[in-house]
């Protein structure tokens, strides 16, 4: 779900701190995947109809934090929106590209902390539908 209000364009210097990241040989899969806009929620996939362990009879994906299935199980409520979500997640940005792909904003002191907290995220999320 995009924001109401969108963000502005970002900066040349955000840009070029995700072009590095990206370029970075350390970056985890699950960061690049996180920072492409390459990750697939648990909604999503049951819309076209991936379940967990990738077969047709198989349970839902689920929120590795509440357990919710279904549509309202989007990115940003895994991420950010569940009640269940541990006390050590970040809080959540502002920017809506950052909220969701992790983009680093320019005056922001927290970028590495929620790029981590995206790929923990993931990493769950994968975990999950790959067993």
């Amino acid at each position: 779900r995009a924001p109401d209000t969108p963000d502005p364009p970002p900066t040349s210097a955000e840009l070029c701190r995700v072009r590095r990241l990206l370029a970075n040989s350390a970056t985890s899969a699950a960061c690049v995947a996180v920072l492409c806009g390459a990750v697939l929620s648990p909604a999503f996939t049951e819309h076209i109809g991936i379940s967990r362990g990738g077969g047709i009879d198989q349970r839902p994906e689920s929120c590795p934090w509440c357990g919710a299935t279904g549509q309202g199980v989007h990115l940003l409520h895994v991420f950010w929106d569940c009640p269940s979500r541990p006390a050590r997640a970040p809080r959540r940005p502002p920017l809506y590209r950052q909220a969701r792909f992790g983009w680093p904003a320019a005056d922001a002191d927290t970028n590495s902390q929620v790029l981590a907290w995206l790929e923990e995220c993931t990493t769950l999320l994968w975990a999950a539908r790959h067993v």
